[in-house]
């Protein structure tokens, strides 16, 4: 992400002092946004994991305490820059009428709702995108679908009221992104959007996790494809909860057999006694390392027969 932002500061400058009000500078704003918000998103992501995460000692909860606390003041000054750059993109959209430009800027701003959690200004901005590309523009409403899907998906994971209904949502609003991308010869877009497709598939009521790895292996293909290198977090991402949700046995342990020689189980296995090992037995390590709550660490750790070291 920083790499990027750094590309995109030095675009912005160029056509700030040779052209004001450039379209370029527009999308150099859009895009520099739209990279602040991922950043925005995975500072209060780590934030919320901070949270859940319980500490042995006063001193070791000040500690969490006060990393929970600068993530989320990152966090935070992500969004208020990035609501600059928006605002800014939209002015220049709105001079030359370009409705791909304006209906790129109104995700961002879905996007900056749902970092701050504001689902229902989020799914209107991520309406009116849909809108203004409801005359054939297919990039911009299988962006919009996208976004949409997003938007379900973590109102799911909320579980707001009628969270099941949210994860159909999320479901369908990937399969129309899927057959939007398709009409396009975006492979980004049709990387986005299977990628979608794999996390919708894991919300409930679904829950089906090959499925979800067809997806994964689809959008592989587009982003090794396509040097999609920006998508591999997001595909690094998926991968893990695909693992964290499927069953011991199937297809997907069958195919993991046939890749790599061992079953999900063992493979589970592998990683837990391996960061064990290098935590010298602490559950706390174990969580910390790999990103999950302590109950969940001991929890894996008794089931794989892995002695817990007694707290300090």
């Amino acid at each position: 992400l920083c790499v990027t932002l750094k590309t995109y500061l030095k675009g912005a400058p160029f056509y700030n002092a040779s052209s004001i009000g450039h379209p370029n500078l527009a999308r150099a704003l859009s895009d520099m946004a739209h990279t602040r918000l991922l950043q925005a998103r995975t500072l209060q992501r780590e934030a919320d994991r901070l949270r859940s995460l319980a500490a042995d000692d006063e001193e070791e909860a000040e500690r969490m305490e006060n990393a929970r606390r600068d993530s989320l003041k990152s966090a935070e000054a992500c969004r208020e820059k990035a609501l600059t750059e928006i605002e800014a993109a939209e002015k220049i959209y709105a001079r030359f009428r370009n409705r791909r430009g304006l209906g790129t800027c109104l995700l961002r701003h879905a996007m900056l709702h749902l970092s701050a959690g504001d689902f229902d200004n989020a799914l209107k901005c991520a309406a009116k995108a849909y809108e203004l590309g409801r005359k054939a523009d297919y990039l911009l409403m299988g962006g919009a679908r996208i976004v949409q899907c997003m938007i379900e998906g973590e109102m799911c994971e909320s579980e707001v009221p009628k969270y099941c209904e949210h994860g159909r949502l999320a479901h369908s609003y990937a399969q129309q992104a899927i057959l939007y991308a398709a009409k396009t010869q975006h492979l980004e877009l049709q990387a986005r959007a299977h990628l979608a497709m794999g996390f919708a598939l894991l919300n409930p009521p679904l829950r089906k996790t090959d499925a979800a790895t067809q997806s994964h292996q689809k959008a592989t293909v587009l982003i090794n494809a396509a040097s999609l290198k920006h998508l591999a977090k997001e595909q690094e991402e998926l991968w893990k909860r695909i693992a964290q949700a499927s069953p011991a046995t199937g297809p997907m342990s069958e195919w993991l057999v046939q890749r790599h020689g061992k079953t999900l189980d063992e493979l589970k296995r592998y990683i837990f006694q391996a960061v064990w090992q290098y935590e010298n037995g602490s559950a706390r390590g174990v969580a910390r390392n790999l990103g999950i709550s302590r109950g969940a660490a001991k929890a894996s750790l008794r089931k794989y027969g892995l002695p817990i070291a007694e707290s300090r």
